[in-house]
Parts: C-alpha cells; sequence; structure tokens
C-alpha cells in the first residue's frame, strides 16, 4: 500500500504574505508527520502558481470544491480524508496535526498479523 499526503498552499506564500492559517497548516503537518504511522509520500502543490500540478492533483477529487489551503491524503491513489479550508483556518498547529496523526492511524497503519 502507498499513502500519499497532498497539501495546497495558496499563491500568497510565494510572496511572503503568510497568514496565520497557512503557517499554523504548515506547523501542522510537519508535526504530524513527525510521528507513526506516516505518509510514505508528501507533496505540495502551490495553487494559482503551478496550474499544470494543480489540475492534476485536483483531478483525483473533482467533486470537491477547490479549497487552499487544504490537505488531501490518499491510499494507494485514492481519496481517503479531505480536509477543506474552513476546516484549517483558526485552528492551532496542535490541533491540525492531533486530527492529522488521528486520519494517518487510520489510513496509513499497517494491518496487525493475524
Amino acid at each position: 500500500m502507498l499513502w500519499t499526503l497532498v497539501v495546497f498552499f495558496g499563491a500568497s506564500v510565494l510572496f511572503g504574505v503568510i497568514s496565520n492559517a497557512t503557517e499554523d497548516e504548515s506547523t501542522g503537518v510537519r508535526l504530524a508527520l513527525e510521528g507513526e504511522p506516516r505518509p510514505d509520500r508528501t507533496a505540495t502543490v502551490f495553487a494559482g502558481q503551478d496550474l499544470e500540478a494543480t489540475a492534476q492533483a485536483r483531478s483525483y477529487f473533482a467533486d470537491i470544491p477547490p479549497s487552499s489551503p487544504s490537505i488531501a491524503l490518499f491510499k494507494d491513489g485514492e481519496l481517503v480524508h479531505f480536509v477543506p479550508r474552513h476546516r484549517i483556518e483558526g485552528r492551532d498547529a496542535q490541533s491540525l496535526a492531533a486530527d492529522l496523526a488521528a486520519a494517518f492511524a487510520e489510513f496509513c497503519a499497517l494491518p496487525a498479523s493475524a
């Protein structure tokens, strides 16, 4: 199984106008990735700047409206968990990290041996 975490940031990150939501998002993601289990791969897409990568990533969950910042967790190429902007903004890094860690525990943990 392959687990992939994709993080979308708005274009403002590239210009140094980082909002608290974006700072807390990046810190929350980093904190969650320090634990186990965690995704095998991570990717960052800068929406508004890398249009081709953004379109490709969004094609995997076309039924969900665009949301930046947002976080998507895939298991074997299938979307299993999505955190839209409204569940990121106004939250501190620790609470976001706890939610991501719970998603990692649910979807990234290897099955127990029988």
